[in-house]
């Protein structure tokens, strides 16, 4: 975890992640679902903390709607900036 100092007493906590390669199968989803699981419970815990500015970055190896992010997307109420109206991607969608 970083904490970077936004101004006016804020602080911006970034979460940076690189997730294990989809390569290996089963074990390699199972240890992303882990990795997703780990920085959720981070993720909370700032939150539950009182910092209002979060976020969890990097390159997660799988695709928003596969459950292996879950515990990320749909447990938390963390948003896929990819997915925002003024997200632009200048034609390279980039991974996750």
């Amino acid at each position: 975890e970083y904490e970077v100092k936004v101004g006016g007493g804020r602080s911006l906590w970034v979460i940076p992640n690189h997730f294990s390669s989809k390569r290996g199968g089963a074990s390699a989803d199972a240890r992303r679902e882990a990795q997703a699981e780990r920085a959720a419970k981070i993720y909370r815990e700032r939150r539950k903390r009182g910092e209002e500015l979060v976020a969890v970055v990097g390159d997660l190896n799988d695709t928003p709607e596969r459950p292996i992010l879950d515990a990320l997307l749909r447990r938390t109420d963390l948003k896929d900036i990819s997915a925002l109206p003024a997200f632009e991607d200048d034609g390279l969608p980039g991974t996750y």
